[in-house]
């Protein structure tokens, strides 16, 4: 198995693989690599995908990096596996040498391994959401909106309930994370008192706001001050179709507090919602805008229309789904540039759920909802303790594991996918638990990983 042509290049018992400026490992040529037992291939136009369901993890490569990686799978050695690939391919060995360095890179890089660890989430220990939609009212009137928020629906909770259920939330889970929002939540004149409570409680705290109300550096600090991450909205690259989705002027004071948040030490994330109207504009000039805006310190959320409030009596999208390629066009053209940043280098955690669940949701009149979308309260914090709703949550969480999803038992993506929307599958199929997945869905997330490991390698 090791009769390799004795050239210079090849003589080695081991080789350096430089990984970084500062950091070289050396594998033994005549070792094998364990990699893991159950690999599961993908041909991805040109490339090759190689998945380790299990890990979950994949390793992209081309025809020759195949050849290798499956003798390497078989449990050869790399001298071994470059002669085998050799034969493979018809190419003499030596000049697979460079494909086996960037190979080998890689593996370590993903740490492609059977006995690298897998982290699994502890449902004991794992940090909660709780993510409070502090009012309905809103200075804008988005067709999306899946809140359908404007004005004011109904009675909402006044600050002292909000301070109690914060009370109750930290009393369950301690210091975890915590999100106001809206409709705009700016627009509740007790913001920064109920965030200086949750801060103090020792919370990490979010703010999703459409921006129009930063007006001035002295308000961007106070925010800067309170929250460790602000989302503000844009759903254009220009005034024009910024504009035209949300309101005359409305791009300009958006950019404007982007620019004075970026003075402060706040996180900054971008939301963008992909539409018929917009979705051409941000595919070609959103990485753009983003970079005149701070480059890759900025985080940015691309996500398609809910058919829910606005959007779905506006027939805006009324299908679910509707806006899935244009989703994946505008995150294609973010990936080219360093957006929404590198796929994580190690096995990854596996992916069980969407969150549906996983998070406690309370709407600006108390009911609490599985889901951000909201859609069949549990009950209400006005008449039930928190901790009997979170106990609820904590079931259907459970229940709504990928593990309890007989379509996707086969499945190699099903610890990377990990079951879908469920709230998509519900509306598609009746069962939160029942994927609606297609070979198409499922084509498409294989070029992502294609494309998501093709800007690391």
């Amino acid at each position: 198995m090791n009769n390799l042509p004795q050239t210079d290049s090849l003589r080695e018992a081991r080789r350096d693989i430089v990984m970084s400026s500062t950091d070289t490992i050396t594998f033994d040529l005549d070792q094998p690599l364990h990699l893991p037992a159950l690999l599961s291939w993908r041909q991805v136009e040109e490339a090759y995908l190689c998945l380790a369901p299990a890990q979950p993890n994949w390793i992209v490569t081309d025809l020759p990096g195949a050849a290798l990686l499956t003798a390497l799978g078989w449990g050869e050695t790399p001298r071994a596996a470059l002669r085998l690939a050799g034969q493979i391919t018809g190419k003499p060995p030596g000049t697979l040498l460079d494909t086996l360095t960037t190979l080998l890179a890689q593996i370590e890089r993903q740490r492609f391994y059977a006995n690298a660890p897998v982290t699994e989430l502890d449902p004991a220990t794992a940090k909660r959401m709780l993510h409070v939609y502090l009012t309905n009212r809103c200075n804008l009137h988005c067709p999306q909106c899946y809140m359908d928020a404007g004005t004011q629906a109904g009675e909402e909770l006044t600050t002292a309930k909000w301070l109690d259920v914060l009370d109750q939330f930290t009393a369950i889970y301690g210091p975890s994370v915590v999100a106001l929002s809206g409709g705009e939540p700016l627009l509740r004149p007790d913001l920064g008192d109920l965030a200086a409570h949750a801060h103090a409680q020792g919370h990490q705290l979010s703010l999703f706001t459409n921006g129009t109300l930063i007006a001035d550096a002295a308000m961007a600090r106070r925010l800067g001050e309170l929250f460790d991450w602000v989302q503000i909205s844009l759903d254009g690259a220009n005034p024009a179709v910024h504009d035209a989705v949300r309101g005359a002027g409305t791009f300009q004071r958006a950019v404007q507090a982007i620019r004075l948040l970026g003075d402060t030490d706040v996180h900054l994330r971008i939301g963008v919602t992909v539409l018929p109207q917009n979705a051409a504009d941000l595919t070609a000039h959103l990485a753009d805008l983003l970079e005149s805006l701070g480059g890759t310190r900025l985080a940015v959320a691309v996500n398609s229309a809910w058919p829910e409030g606005r959007a779905r009596t506006g027939h805006l999208c009324p299908d679910l789904g509707a806006m899935d390629d244009a989703v994946a066009g505008v995150l294609a053209q973010l990936q080219t540039r360093g957006w929404p940043g590198d796929p994580p280098r190690q096995p990854r955690r596996p992916r069980r759920s969407c969150g549906y669940g996983g998070g406690v949701i309370v709407a600006a009149s108390g009911d609490v909802h599985a889901c951000q979308v909201l859609t069949q309260p549990l009950g209400n914090v006005r008449a039930t303790p928190l901790v009997n709703l979170a106990a609820q949550l904590n079931r259907i969480y459970q229940e709504a594991s990928v593990d309890h999803m007989a379509e996707c038992a086969a499945c190699d993506l099903r610890l990377i996918c990990g079951g879908g929307c469920r709230v998509r599958n519900w509306r598609e199929t009746g069962d939160p638990c029942r994927p609606i997945c297609t070979e198409a869905s499922r084509q498409a997330l294989y070029w992502q990983l294609v494309a998501a490991r093709s800007t690391v390698a």
